[in-house]
């Protein structure tokens, strides 16, 4: 930890030096250390768990920044245009509220911008923390994160040795937990194929048969049942897309032309209701039907 701090406030002293004074950019990183190394509320404050304030002066502004805390086991990072203005960045350890994850002590990390006008309001957080465990057989990562307004957003999770990322807004202070979900990517892009022409899908996370309620990420009112039928899209080439769907589905709640949206994607079980939505069958083949009469 106390190495993490030197590193932040060295990076603050060259970002300072090469926008005002290139040629004293040495100077001014020694005398840095130097004062670092010479302060002990500085070393106090390193201690591992307590919360953390940095400072991030205009040399932080307007450029993609990476910090590693609380000796590797919390990394922040945002990009280009994320912040606008000189502020205060707060990392603390913070008490879940909702997940699977939630009773085990340091789980949850807080992160908040102490001035939310500083933040652009399209900005976004990078997150990656520690995972307690690896997901079993079925399962995928997500970050749980809590806003200041007590709003929950989930964000799909990526994997990356013991730790996962997900990003959340920049705007708002949020506590951020890993949970993992039932098995299926429950939100990404959608694509589309023109192949049975019938309410169906292509997934990589359920069985044939399964039935899945997708629903447009900035309109969840527009949402359609469909019967997975295939298999795909491929996760390694793809690792954004949760599902890949007819033409005739894509139709009902998108423009086609725009290639993909944004949706998310429910699983429907036999006993709820909404399963008869997916009935609708393709059209009978013409041709092939037509084929088999006598002539």
């Amino acid at each position: 930890m106390v190495v993490t701090t030197l590193v932040f406030f060295v990076s603050c002293e060259l970002a300072r030096a090469y926008s005002i004074m290139p040629g004293m950019r040495l100077r001014n990183v020694i005398i840095a250390v130097a004062i670092l190394l010479s302060s002990p509320g500085i070393v106090k404050a390193a201690e591992a768990d307590q919360p953390v304030s940095l400072t991030l002066d205009s040399g932080f502004v307007g450029r993609p920044v990476s910090l590693d805390l609380y000796d590797g086991r919390v990394n922040v990072s945002w990009d280009t245009g994320t912040l606008v203005a000189p502020t205060v960045l707060r990392v603390s350890p913070g008490i879940a509220t909702t997940g699977t994850e939630q009773t085990i002590a340091g789980a949850s990390w807080r992160v908040e911008f102490a001035d939310t006008d500083a933040v652009n309001d399209q900005g976004s957080l990078h997150v990656t923390i520690r995972a307690f465990r690896p997901p079993s057989v079925g399962e995928r990562a997500e970050l749980n994160a809590v806003t200041s307004s007590a709003t929950f957003v989930t964000t799909n999770a990526k994997f990356a040795g013991k730790s996962i990322t997900g990003t959340v807004g920049a705007a708002s202070s949020v506590t951020v937990t890993p949970i993992w979900s039932n098995g299926i990517m429950r939100q990404g892009l959608a694509s589309w194929y023109a192949y049975k022409k019938c309410l169906c899908a292509a997934s990589p996370d359920v069985p044939k048969g399964t039935r899945l309620l997708v629903s447009r990420e900035d309109a969840p009112s527009r949402s359609i049942v469909v019967t997975v039928n295939d298999w795909g899209p491929e996760r390694d080439k793809h690792p954004d897309r949760v599902i890949d769907l007819d033409k005739v589905a894509f139709k009902r709640i998108g423009n086609p032309r725009g290639g993909l949206m944004r949706v998310k994607v429910e699983l429907i079980p036999q006993s709820d209701p909404r399963w008869k939505l997916g009935d609708e069958l393709p059209p009978p083949n013409w041709k092939k039907l037509l084929a088999t009469l006598p002539k």
